[in-house]
C-alpha cells in the first residue's frame, strides 16, 4: 500500500510526470516458467493446424439457448509472441452471455475412439486466461462414463424410443446420463503448465452411473464446462499426458 501511495504521489506532481508514470507504474507480466516444457507425452500442440479455424480435435459443443450467448474455439497465433521459445499457436476458447446452464467445449482424443494412456499418471497442458483468473469444470470421459464405450447409456430405459447413445452428448450435467469424471480448476493470466493426476478426477455424487477410479486405458474425451454467467477467454496449448518421475 505504501509503494502504491508513493507512485500516486509522484505522478500527481505534474502532467508530464503523470504521463511518464502512467506506464512506469504498471508492473510487467511475470516471466513464464518454462522448466516443464517437453517433460511429458504430447497429444496435441496445435502448431500444424490452420490459424483462425476450429481445431480438428473438436468433438462437439453444447450450449444453452441464451439469445445473448456468443462463443468460439479457434486455433490462433499467440498474440504476445511464442511461448517458451517455439510454441507459436494455441487453442483459444471464448464464451460469454450464457445464462441458463452455460456452455462447453469437447475435444476428442481419437475421433470418438479410445486412446490407451496406461502407464501415465495424469493429463497435462499449458493454459492462461486473458484478463482475470477464471474457473471452469474440466472433465475426462473413459469407457465407463462415455456412451460409445458401451457401459453407460444416455437414455436409460427408453425402450423403443431410445436414441443411439453415441450420437448424443454425454457430459451435459444431468444425472440420468453418463457422467464423466471431473475436477473444478482455475487458470491465471500467466502461461502455466498444469499437471492434473487422474486420481483427482471424480464423478458427481448424483451420477446414476458411478464408477471409480477413472480408467486411463480407454479415454475418449476431455471437456471444458463453463457455468452460466461466466465470461471465458481461455488459451490452451501442448495437451498431453505425464508420468511422475
Amino acid at each position: 500500500m505504501a509503494m502504491r501511495s508513493a507512485i500516486i504521489s509522484l505522478c500527481s506532481l505534474s502532467a508530464l510526470s503523470a504521463l511518464a508514470c502512467s506506464t512506469a507504474g504498471q508492473l510487467p507480466a511475470p516471466p513464464i516458467d518454462c522448466s516443464g516444457e517437453g517433460s511429458y507425452k504430447m497429444w496435441q500442440d496445435f502448431e500444424t493446424e490452420p490459424a483462425g479455424q476450429t481445431t480438428k480435435e473438436n468433438a462437439f459443443d453444447v450450449m444453452d439457448s441464451s439469445p445473448t450467448g456468443v462463443r468460439s474455439d479457434l486455433v490462433q497465433v499467440i498474440p504476445d509472441g511464442p511461448r517458451c521459445g517455439d510454441s507459436k499457436q494455441a487453442l483459444e476458447l471464448k464464451a460469454d452471455g450464457y445464462n441458463d446452464w452455460g456452455t462447453s467445449f469437447a475435444l476428442a482424443f481419437a475421433s470418438f475412439s479410445a486412446i490407451d494412456e496406461t502407464g501415465t499418471d495424469g493429463i497435462a497442458f499449458w493454459a492462461k486466461a486473458t484478463g482475470p483468473t477464471i474457473g471452469f469444470t474440466l472433465t475426462l470421459s473413459d469407457k465407463q462414463s462415455f456412451a460409445a464405450g458401451g457401459e453407460c447409456m444416455d437414455q436409460p430405459d427408453a425402450g423403443s424410443n431410445a436414441v443411439d447413445p453415441a450420437s448424443l452428448p454425454t457430459w451435459v450435467p444431468f444425472p440420468e446420463r453418463c457422467s464423466p469424471f471431473q475436477i473444478i480448476m482455475s487458470v491465471t493470466p500467466t502461461w502455466t503448465l498444469y499437471k492434473i493426476p487422474f486420481t483427482s478426477f471424480n464423478q458427481p455424487l448424483n451420477a446414476s452411473d458411478r464408477h471409480t477410479p477413472l480408467d486411463p486405458s480407454q479415454l475418449y474425451l476431455m471437456t471444458f464446462i463453463i457455468l452460466r454467467g461466466a465470461h471465458l477467454d481461455l488459451w490452451l496449448d501442448d495437451i498431453g499426458f505425464y508420468k511422475t518421475q
